[in-house]
């Protein structure tokens, strides 16, 4: 069975650039885009006040709650579609996952978390990519998101959150890993994916 790598981490990261780079470079693996374009998912993120009248949601915790609640069975359905790709390819890279459910979901109960961490593929590793608060400021603004759904400071608030996240973690859970490419001197994203490939990625086969 081929490797299941996570890239977690804040909006305009770089996860799915990075991504993307990774596939051309290890060759026999699979970018699993979690979101179909037009899937139901992506529609209420779209369109958030008009599912919040149709579903009768007074406020916006009621609202997270439901859209949280949505993205825990969607990672629930597509796991017998990552066992499939993970028996033809070497690897298969995904863009967010568990961890992102956590930090970006609401809950009434955490527990739910920890059910539905238990309920799909654990990854072989994870990556936190997370640059330097002033790059991903920069680049929130340079892609003309920044609004109320999607701005810098929201952006920059979740990057700390994924450290925090890593900081608890790193002690128990050996295969999640951090990476700030500001930090490493890594220039673009080809210098990225080499130095993750020979780092973390080619001691997965040994």
């Amino acid at each position: 069975m081929g490797k299941l790598i996570v890239i977690e981490g804040t909006d305009n990261s770089g996860k799915s650039t990075l991504a993307k780079q990774l596939i051309e470079d290890l060759g026999d693996a699979y970018y699993f885009e979690e979101l179909e374009p037009y899937g139901e998912i992506r529609d209420i993120l779209n369109n958030p006040c008009f599912y919040k009248d149709k579903l009768g949601l007074v406020d916006d915790f009621q609202f997270g709650v439901f859209l949280t609640k949505k993205f825990m069975e969607n990672r629930i359905q597509y796991q017998e579609k990552l066992e499939s790709l993970l028996n033809k390819y070497n690897y298969v890279i995904i863009d967010r996952y568990v961890i992102s459910t956590l930090l970006y979901g609401t809950f009434e109960d955490k527990k739910e978390w920890y059910d539905h961490k238990n309920k799909v593929l654990s990854p072989d590793l994870t990556i936190i990519l997370s640059p330097n608060n002033e790059t991903i400021k920069k680049r929130v603004i340079e892609s003309g998101e920044d609004d109320y759904y999607q701005n810098a400071d929201k952006a920059v608030d979740y990057n700390n959150k994924f450290l925090e996240y890593y900081n608890l973690k790193r002690k128990t859970d050996n295969k999640l890993k951090f990476i700030n490419p500001d930090i490493l001197g890594l220039k673009d994203v080809k210098e990225l994916s080499k130095h993750i490939i020979e780092n973390h990625i080619k001691v997965l086969d040994e």
